[in-house]
């Protein structure tokens, strides 16, 4: 679906945050972005952070990095990067993968198993 080759860059206002799912649209969050080409439905997933979807409101100037695709015949900009105010978020991988988010919980330190060196230091 998505193809980085033919990434755009759209440069708009944020219309409309769309939150609940519409049948046949990629699930998550949908920004109505209003650019230079017309109104522009924005996939930005399921994954952001507190911090990023309370900075989506409407009127909020954004920047967004994505492929366009079609699905049951509408078409979908898929973001991978998203720019508000100086704050970018990147939503997907260079191949369109979504990004789940990084967990902020302490993780368990790894303890090293020893190695498999003889005694005097050397491996043999």
């Amino acid at each position: 679906m998505y193809d980085a080759a033919h990434e755009i860059t759209l440069n708009g206002t944020i219309r409309e945050v769309v939150t609940k799912h519409t049948v046949g649209s990629p699930a998550g969050m949908h920004l109505m972005v209003a650019g230079p080409e017309g109104l522009v439905d924005t996939h930005v997933g399921p994954f952001l952070n507190k911090q990023t979807k309370a900075a989506l409101v409407a009127g909020a100037t954004v920047r967004i990095v994505g492929a366009t695709t079609s699905l049951h015949g509408k078409s979908y900009l898929l973001a991978r990067q998203l720019t508000i105010g100086e704050n970018t978020v990147t939503v997907r991988s260079v191949r369109g993968i979504i990004l789940a988010p990084r967990s902020d919980r302490a993780r368990p330190a790894r303890t090293r198993k020893p190695s498999q060196t003889e005694p005097t230091g050397g491996a043999r």
